[in-house]
């Protein structure tokens, strides 16, 4: 079931430099963020909030680092086989 945005009562605001701020952060990780991913991430800020989407963000970054981890650990033990 998808959230709806919330009512805070007050004038909605400009989030340019929330998504500025987020999109800087995934090129400083993973490289370039086009128009596209951010009108996905404007669109994602609004329904849950700036903070809720930088949380989720780094937590899936931080497993796919254990991942590459793991894979570079496999890689190697595989090379040691291999010998």
């Amino acid at each position: 079931m998808a959230k709806e945005p919330r009512d805070t009562g007050m004038p909605p605001h400009d989030l340019t430099d929330e998504i500025n701020e987020i999109a800087e952060y995934l090129e400083l990780q993973v490289g370039p963020v086009t128009d596209a991913h951010k009108k996905t991430l404007a669109e994602l800020v609004q329904r849950y909030g700036t903070a809720a989407v930088t949380l989720t963000l780094v937590a899936e970054m931080n497993q796919l680092d254990m991942v590459t981890a793991l894979l570079q650990q496999s890689k190697e033990v595989l090379k040691k086989r291999k010998r």
